[in-house]
């Protein structure tokens, strides 16, 4: 342990050591300073509410997206356009920041009986298990069913099924399809629901509740053009339910945009209000819907009865009204301590709750919590605590990151003083393969992002193929300097594995360790250029050369390619050729091949050749470089620079090897925690 004197105006700072197997965290040592953590206590702030993030998470501006709350096995969860954090609360609270397999933005995450499902926005589905590593256990899910290209978003459990919301290439509606294989990487999906309900008016899914033992769906986004423009408003939200979720067993039981209807004079115009579905709770054995609308939201309940069951249940100071009165987004419900509590967005931003009988503001808009704030935008429940995120007000000159509110607290937790330091990140890792010698060369920067020096000795380990090869005293490093590592080591023609480790014996004391492991695979060719296809061992391969053709000023060159998947199961296979100013994407139908390329090149360059395979696992991924010499310079350089860089995580795993994706360039995590003692 050890103590920092005079560090930002603290009187005394503990560097923690990380809590894990064998560590546990030393006792009294949280203790809060008002004095400099004013801001974040929330002086001012309503009664029993208090601020538990830093704004924006680290200091994040907000976007256009905002943030969203859920709970996953014991814990609290946010994210938005910038990452996944985690709350935690013992010793003290902070929030840590969850390695995520793709990259940030368009992406919705959905807890269900034990498994956290992530959808991005590529189409890609992943998922983790309760418990489970986020640093190595993220698993994607192979999709059979489904159009290739599809975007899939789990939404609901019923009957031993996964239900999820599919957008399909080419289609402007939703279908909804099942699977039996919930947490399974190798998911059949079957069709019940085509079309939006065969209405192509229900463009999206806002989500499937479960109630009256039956499953429902509620669409959204029946309108075409923007929020506010009534010219492209359709029928509105259709309500829709279901016994048993089998194809042709789907009812509506709702009037179309729940009937409410409203009209301008300017141009003259009667249109339905209710194009936008927001949120869902159920509350004493009733569900009930909030709605979205430029023209003012509505809360309706719902008895399970069908078209007459339902009750409009709308706050007071919210319903329909013209453009003068402002929009309405009923962005959130849930039930806590025997209410029903609703989070309104821009521009009413009320924080309410409801008793089944009327509505009582707790937080109130315009600005809730703060003047900089103008919405709220996500509730959650965890044990006895309720929180909300917040919006930043979209026209007010002042920007505060989001926040997330805490209720009810009598005073705020110990707050861990988080310090930007040591953190080693990698700029990405340059890898080469060299030939005749047979030689993969790695080299790589570490440099230190943190506030804080990184003084202990500690090791840089690295593994060729599980076994340990080679260990390098790591850099000490002041915050910003920068250090480059290199290794290199002869190698044998076929599949390799390389690890490169930071400190594995944990002589720096750590917030996480999760990440100190990089992995990537790579193929070293053999010597005497291209493999015949079919020998290209368990994972696929891939060699190129060259015939150059002087073209007036351009010098065209002829690329023979040849590749292989060798005992890889494989369900789809491509080719990208990139060269300056270009990149070209091929769909290749077997498994092993060979095909010619024309590349034009007026000056000549670098030739990359990209394999990727997409298989049950994941995505692998082999490559080669062709360089190709300017017109009049005839002699050609082959570099058959077969390295494997597979953009997710590979399932094959070796004893202490943990695989990341090779594109991450989130790097070392050495990050110490300060608290105050």
């Amino acid at each position: 342990m050890k103590t920092l004197p005079n560090l930002s105006g603290i009187e005394r700072a503990i560097f923690l050591p990380k809590a894990g197997p064998g560590r546990s965290w030393p006792t009294g040592l949280c203790l809060l300073m008002a004095a400099l953590l004013t801001a974040s206590v929330g002086l001012g702030l309503p009664a029993d509410w208090v601020q538990m993030n830093d704004d924006g998470f680290f200091g994040q501006q907000p976007t256009g997206t905002p943030t969203e709350l859920f709970v996953f096995g014991p814990d609290l969860y946010a994210y938005d356009d910038y990452g996944l954090y985690r709350m935690i609360l013992d010793p003290c609270l902070h929030w840590e920041k969850i390695y995520v397999p793709v990259g940030p933005g368009s992406w919705s995450f959905r807890p269900l009986d034990g498994f956290l499902y992530l959808s991005s926005g590529a189409g890609e589905l992943w998922m983790i298990a309760q418990g489970g590593d986020y640093a190595a256990d993220w698993k994607q899910v192979s999709c059979s069913g489904p159009a290739a290209g599809s975007r899939i978003y789990p939404q609901a459990t019923f009957g031993g099924q996964l239900y999820a919301s599919v957008y399909q290439p080419g289609k402007d509606t939703f279908d909804i399809w099942r699977s039996p294989d919930l947490g399974k990487t190798a998911a059949v999906w079957t069709q019940v629901v085509s079309s939006g309900f065969g209405d192509p008016q229900n463009r999206g899914l806002a989500f499937m509740p479960l109630f009256n033992g039956k499953i429902m769906a509620v669409t959204t986004e029946t309108r075409t053009g923007v929020f506010g423009d009534p010219s492209g408003f359709k029928q509105g939200i259709e309500v829709w339910e279901s016994a048993t979720g089998d194809p042709g067993s789907w009812y509506q039981v709702n009037q179309d945009g729940f009937g409410t209807e409203t009209s301008i004079a300017n141009p003259p115009l009667t249109f339905r209000t209710n194009q936008d579905a927001g949120s869902f709770a159920v509350y004493n054995g009733l569900l009930y819907i909030g709605t979205m609308s430029h023209y003012g939201a509505q809360v309706w309940r719902y008895d399970g009865s069908g078209l007459s069951g339902w009750t409009e249940v709308t706050p007071p100071w919210a319903g329909v009204c013209d453009l003068g009165c402002g929009p309405g987004r009923d962005n959130s419900l849930a039930v806590f301590q025997n209410y029903l509590y609703l989070a309104e967005g821009f521009p009413t931003a009320n924080l309410a709750r409801y008793d089944g009988v009327s509505w009582t503001v707790e937080v109130s808009g315009p600005n809730p919590f703060d003047p900089t704030n103008g919405g709220l935008s996500s509730l959650a429940v965890l044990g006895s605590k309720l929180y909300v995120s917040t919006l930043h007000a979209p026209y007010s000159g002042q920007v505060r990151g989001d926040q997330v509110y805490g209720y009810p607290y009598s005073q705020k937790p110990a707050v861990c003083l988080r310090r930007e330091a040591p953190d080693l990140l990698y700029d990405p890792p340059l890898i080469r393969w060299l030939v005749p010698e047979q030689i993969v060369q790695v080299t790589w920067w570490i440099r230190n992002e943190g506030q804080l020096s990184v003084e202990e000795d500690y090791l840089i380990s690295y593994y060729l193929d599980g076994e340990l090869v080679h260990q390098e005293p790591g850099p000490h490093l002041a915050p910003g300097e920068s250090a480059e590592v290199s290794f290199s080591r002869e190698v044998q023609a076929g599949d390799h594995q390389m690890t490169m480790m930071v400190d594995e014996e944990g002589r720096v004391e750590e917030s996480s360790t999760d990440n100190n492991r990089y992995s990537f695979r790579f193929q070293a060719a053999a010597r005497d250029g291209l493999p015949p296809a079919g020998e290209g061992g368990q994972g696929p391969s891939i060699a190129a050369e060259a015939v150059p053709v002087c073209l007036s000023r351009e010098e065209s060159h002829e690329i023979t390619a040849r590749w292989s998947t060798g005992a890889l199961q494989v369900d789809a296979l491509s080719l990208v050729l990139e060269s300056p100013g270009s990149r070209r994407i091929l769909d290749l139908g077997a498994g092993e091949g060979e095909t010619v390329l024309e590349v034009s090149l007026f000056q000549g360059g670098t030739v990359n050749l990209i394999l990727q395979a997409q298989t049950p696992e994941g995505v692998r991924t082999a490559s080669t470089s062709v360089e190709l010499a300017p017109c009049g310079g005839m002699e050609m350089m082959q570099t058959p620079d077969l390295q494997i860089v597979p953009l997710r995580p590979i399932v094959q795993q070796m004893p202490g090897v943990e695989i990341l994706p090779a594109n991450d360039v989130q790097g070392y995590d050495l990050r110490p925690i300060f608290i105050e003692g």
